[in-house]
C-alpha cells in the first residue's frame, strides 16, 4: 500500500486538490475501460514538523503481483533501447503499444504536463515476463496544469509537457493511440460519477470542480470528433 500527501508546507490546514486530481484521473481511466491502480482518498491527521494537521491522503494498493520486481521505464529504456530509439519507439518494439496509447489519451484528456518515464514501472515476474504498470494520474494536471486559471478561457489550450512518451505536445502524442484501441465513450452524464464525493477534497470550490470537468469534456469532444468515436 502506498500513501501520497497533499503539500503541507506553509499551511495549517492542508489543501486537497493535489491528491484529489490523481484520483479523478484514475476514475476517468476506469470509465474509459482502461486498467488502473486501485486508489482511495482518505481524510487523515498527520504530524508535520511537530504539529498535527488535518489533510487528504491518497491511498493506493500495490499493483505488483507476487514475486514481481519493478524498474522505472526511464531506467529500463536507458538500459535496453537501441541507439537513437526514443521511449515511444522502444515501447512499441516491446509490444506495449496499447498501454502507450492509453497513457497518451489520458494525459491529453487531463492536460497532464508532468508525465515522465520515472513514474511508470516495468514489472518483471519470476518467469521473466515483462509488463507496464497500470495507469496512474498526475498532480500536475487538470486545473493545476493551467497558469492563472487559463482553463477558464481555453480548456483546449496546448501547454508544454515533460515530453514523454514522444514529444512535449500532448496533442501530437495522440498519434500514439491505436485506431482500434477499445475506448468507452464519455457522455455529459459521466460528470456525476467522475465528480462523486469530490466537493470536500476540492475545499468546496465548485469552480475547480467544473473547470476539471470542462477540461476533460472539451478535450474528449475534440478527440471523439477527430477519431469518429
Amino acid at each position: 500500500v502506498y500513501y501520497k500527501l497533499a503539500p503541507l508546507a506553509g499551511t495549517r490546514r492542508a489543501q486537497g486538490p493535489e491528491t484529489a486530481t490523481p484520483l479523478l484521473c484514475t476514475r476517468l481511466a476506469r470509465m474509459l475501460g482502461f486498467p488502473t491502480a486501485d486508489c482511495r482518498l482518505l481524510r487523515a491527521r498527520v504530524v508535520f514538523e511537530g504539529e498535527e494537521l488535518e489533510t487528504w491522503v491518497l491511498r493506493s494498493k500495490s499493483y505488483r503481483s507476487a514475486g514481481e520486481r519493478g524498474m522505472s521505464l526511464e531506467d529500463f529504456c536507458n538500459a535496453e533501447a537501441v541507439a537513437g530509439e526514443n521511449p515511444a519507439e522502444f515501447c512499441l518494439r516491446m509490444g506495449w503499444g496499447e498501454q502507450l496509447g492509453r497513457i497518451a489519451l489520458i494525459d491529453y484528456l487531463t492536460a497532464n504536463r508532468g508525465r515522465d518515464g520515472s513514474g511508470i514501472e516495468v514489472l518483471c515476474d519470476p518467469r521473466g515476463h515483462l509488463r507496464l504498470s497500470p495507469l496512474t494520474g498526475g498532480s500536475f494536471s487538470l486545473c493545476s496544469a493551467f497558469p492563472r486559471r487559463l482553463w477558464r478561457l481555453d480548456p483546449l489550450a496546448e501547454l508544454p509537457s515533460a515530453g514523454f512518451p514522444k514529444s512535449g505536445s500532448l496533442q501530437d502524442n495522440l498519434a500514439l493511440v491505436p485506431g482500434d484501441l477499445p475506448v468507452e465513450s464519455l457522455r455529459p452524464s459521466s460528470r456525476r460519477e467522475l465528480m462523486r464525493n469530490m466537493d470536500a477534497a476540492f475545499n468546496g470550490d465548485d469552480d475547480l470542480l467544473e473547470g476539471s470537468w470542462q477540461i476533460i469534456w472539451r478535450r474528449w469532444q475534440r478527440y471523439a470528433r477527430v477519431r469518429g468515436v
